[in-house]
């Protein structure tokens, strides 16, 4: 841009300066519009007509060059397997796991709630009347021997059974040897039902867990893919998009204001004063445009607030063009957002 080499006069000043208040300013907003319909980004029709034409070709000849049984059972194949995938690995499990922590239901369980009080009753019973056929038992010894068999110590029957294994064929047609035989097979069925219940119950403490295991796998490729198509379509929309965009953009004006506030400089020294207050209008401009951008800065830590006080000082008009481009290195030097990832 081209400057006079001396200023120009007062009334002449006076008269471009009402001429830009009475007849360019209320004309700003239809000239500006016009020239963002002639240079600004074209619709999305205009943007997208070229692959759109070209897929739609291409899927015509694909689709008359195979069979259109065989294209109609990939879609319907691949419309299944995400409908499936959904429902069988992502909301079936997430009901279960809603479930699981409201205790609506219990599924992890590996026997009947009074299988074992049952089986360790009739255990009971059987001991308690193969001992009476045996002996006398008084009240209190009967409450004993039950105390004992329910700490699993079967000892009065095992006493029997080594003495009926001294002679075997005669205590399996006269003895007790078979009685006692199946007591203790009652007794190894308790064992079990009782190791069964404390696996049981080990299950049951850790069924939020296992319910976590089953969804988890699913919702990690489900934010794999909403990631993907966020990052394909809808970048510059999302919030990170436009900060990593604002981000970009405070870079560029921050280096034309530097660049500006130079000039200025090398100005002030040849004292050229038009060219001084152009220079001055285009920084308040770009420093305008920094402090559009601030507002999408985090509010934590005074942040924004700081950044934009080092805007203010830009355009103060009373700091000169070398404290100014101070500011710009301390800029450059301590917000870490003005720094591109590449360096």
């Amino acid at each position: 841009m081209k400057f006079p080499d001396s200023p120009p006069s007062l009334l002449a000043f006076y008269t471009h300066l009402r001429s830009i208040i009475t007849t360019h300013l209320p004309r700003y907003d239809k000239q500006f519009n016009r020239i963002i319909s002639i240079y600004g980004p074209p619709s999305t029709l205009t943007r997208w007509w070229i692959p759109i034409t070209i897929s739609s070709a291409v899927a015509y000849k694909t689709r008359h060059r195979i069979y259109e049984e065989d294209f109609i059972q990939w879609f319907v194949e691949a419309k299944s397997t995400v409908v499936n995938f959904w429902s069988d690995w992502v909301w079936e499990p997430l009901i279960r796991m809603m479930d699981t922590i409201r205790h609506k239901e219990r599924r992890l369980v590996l026997m009947g709630k009074d299988s074992l009080n049952s089986d360790l009753e009739s255990l009971e019973r059987m001991v308690l009347d193969f001992v009476r056929d045996q002996r006398q038992l008084s009240d209190e010894e009967v409450i004993n021997l039950t105390c004992r068999i329910r700490d699993g110590d079967l000892s009065m029957v095992l006493r029997v059974y080594e003495q009926e294994l001294k002679s075997p064929f005669k205590s399996t047609v006269t003895g007790n040897l078979i009685r006692t035989l199946l007591i203790q097979v009652q007794k190894t069925k308790v064992d079990m039902e009782l190791a069964m219940a404390a696996l049981d119950k080990l299950l049951k403490s850790n069924e939020l867990n296992f319910a976590f295991l089953a969804l988890g796998p699913s919702l990690f490729v489900v934010y794999l893919f909403s990631t993907w198509v966020k990052d394909i379509w809808w970048n510059k929309d999302t919030w990170s998009g436009k900060i990593k965009d604002a981000n970009i953009k405070m870079r560029e004006s921050l280096r034309v204001v530097e660049q500006l506030l130079v000039e200025r400089l090398l100005e002030e020294r040849v004292h050229l004063l038009a060219s001084n207050f152009a220079t001055h209008g285009l920084v308040i401009c770009h420093v305008h445009r920094l402090r559009t951008y601030a507002m999408y800065l985090s509010s934590r830590n005074n942040l924004r607030e700081r950044v934009l006080d080092d805007l203010r000082a830009l355009d103060y008009p009373r700091i000169g063009a070398r404290q100014k481009i101070m500011t710009c290195e301390r800029m450059w030097r301590c917000w870490g957002f003005l720094k591109s990832r590449d360096e």
